[in-house]
């Protein structure tokens, strides 16, 4: 025994010597320890829970490389600095689509960022090489397509109606609700809706727990220690669900919670096909031209648990932000009520998503409530399994895992002056200049596929409560809507109770 931890010992001393020496990277500006081993980011992301992108803005300060070559078509220094033994971070928005391009360029997920996503390895969004992830993406993204989503406009209207009448019964007692868990009860039940012809129903009892956002909350808090386990993806099938939920009750709500869509996903598999107007994507995915490896069980289960959680919390949390910082300054709540008038003429009409897109103000208005919103902050790493990536001065090794966090894009103060104010005006003054430095959904061939789908939700429902209703904040302040941890979403300050809201009249026509 005590010759097997000798050449352990052995072993990882001369991986440290190699990785800060030896290693490709070992040149690269960076703390020596992040070089060296995970240790570095175990301390910050696992101890201190989900702190470690804090950290990489730091080392940004610190390792900054503004005196190396600045290409005369870019006005941004950036830096590059190494977070990992074979990672390293990029801070600077004009190489943002090199790390994220196109079909054309081939980029893998690093698996070590990959083994957070547990419950979800069988979906598109967990799938690490190139080829099979774009064969999974293509085949589901049609049904995310701007047509397919006006298509199915009627679909979102009763959820998004049902959420109207309970922010109208509320305004009816004057109690105080969080924003943010009705508008993500909404989006379940959308998204559900789309997924097998019928909402999980968490709007019919708003005041019960959405099981689909504690998984999601679940899964970002174990998220970040996941990534240090290996094979975790085989032993969650090994250990039996009653110890993990002695041991984790993250744990036991994402396993409890996979089996109640697991079975939803078996008795659709199991129903007569749908009429072509309720066609819902497990019907896509169960579509027999696919491969039957593609159409097993597990795979349309964690595709669907997929779709449930994206479509859950981005829509949910950016409609919240939105209206809390439209809340905090009333003469721009008023602007944009009059604009919107333009097209919902009576408080009680239903508006379109094209109808709404034509309102420059409103549009503004999205476009920095997305911007302010990050459902995810997190670095997203990729790699190049071919090429060898120039930045600057720097050649970066193919096989090199690179990221760049979307949230230090959006909070770059020399794109977006005081990037921590909500300011629709930087909308209409810039144009689509902004467009470039926007990622509130990624960037490239790996980008959300339901962006459209959220664009929807979101311009309705921001709408809607803006003509419909006079509201208040409660006992809401900036921490609450400010990204404080980062997991497999962004989590806020702790204690925080959400964006919580009082109504204080319903609008007449």
């Amino acid at each position: 025994m005590l010759t097997l931890v000798l050449i352990l010992f052995a072993f990882l001393i001369c991986r440290s010597f190699y990785r800060l020496y030896w290693h490709p990277l070992s040149r690269f500006p960076g703390p020596k320890l992040a070089a060296a081993s995970r240790i570095y980011e175990f301390y910050h992301n696992v101890i201190h829970t989900g702190r470690y992108i804090w950290k990489i803005e730091e080392l940004h300060r610190k390792y900054g490389t503004s005196d190396a070559f600045v290409p005369e078509w870019t006005n941004f220094s950036g830096s590059i600095v190494r977070v990992g033994p074979n990672e390293v971070h990029i801070n600077d928005p004009s190489y943002f689509s090199e790390i994220y391009p196109g079909n054309s360029q081939k980029r893998n997920k690093d698996k070590f960022y990959l083994r957070m996503l547990i419950t979800l390895s069988d979906s598109t969004v967990a799938t690490g090489e190139h080829e099979l992830h774009q064969k999974r993406r293509n085949h589901s993204l049609k049904h995310f397509s701007k047509k397919s989503i006006v298509d199915i406009e009627p679909r979102l209207k009763p959820s998004i109606e049902k959420m109207m009448e309970i922010v109208q019964q509320r305004g009816s007692t004057g109690a105080v609700f969080c924003l943010d868990s009705l508008a993500m009860a909404m989006g379940t039940d959308v998204t559900s809706e789309y997924l097998f012809g019928l909402p999980l129903g968490f709007l019919d009892t708003p005041d019960r727990a959405n099981t689909i956002k504690d998984v999601l909350f679940s899964m970002s808090h174990y998220g970040p220690l996941m990534t240090f386990i290996p094979f975790g993806d085989r032993l969650r099938h090994l250990v039996p669900t009653s110890f993990i939920a002695r041991v984790s009750s993250d744990t036991r709500v994402v396993l409890e919670n996979e089996r109640v869509i697991r079975d939803i996903c078996a008795l659709k598999l199991q129903a007569p096909a749908t009429p072509f107007s309720k066609f819902t994507l497990v019907d896509s995915l169960n579509d027999p031209t696919l491969p039957p490896s593609e159409r097993t069980l597990d795979r349309i289960t964690a595709e669907s648990i997929q779709f449930l959680l994206a479509g859950t919390e981005t829509t949910g949390w950016a409609i919240a932000v939105t209206m809390f910082h439209l809340l905090s300054e009333r003469p721009m709540l008023l602007r944009l009520r009059e604009e919107i008038k333009q097209v919902l003429v009576r408080a009680s009409d239903y508006p379109s998503w094209t109808a709404l897109e034509a309102l420059p103000y409103l549009r503004a208005v999205i476009l920095e409530g997305l911007r302010l919103s990050l459902v995810t902050i997190n670095r997203f790493p990729l790699y190049d399994t071919e090429n060898t990536l120039v930045y600057k001065d720097w050649a970066i090794p193919q096989g090199t895992s690179v990221s760049q966090s979307m949230w230090f894009v959006h909070m770059n103060e020399e794109i977006y002056p005081e990037p921590s104010k909500f300011n629709p005006e930087r909308w209409l003054s810039a144009g689509e200049s902004l467009m470039r430095y926007f990622v509130p959904f990624l960037r490239g061939s790996r980008d959300c596929m339901g962006k459209n789908l959220a664009y929807a939700e979101m311009y309705v429902v921001v709408a809607l409560l803006v003509r419909r209703f006079d509201m208040e904040l409660y006992e809401t302040g900036l921490p609450d809507v400010t990204p404080y941890r980062d997991g497999m979403i962004t989590h806020k300050a702790d204690g925080s109770q959400g964006v919580r809201v009082t109504v204080t009249k319903v609008l007449a026509d």
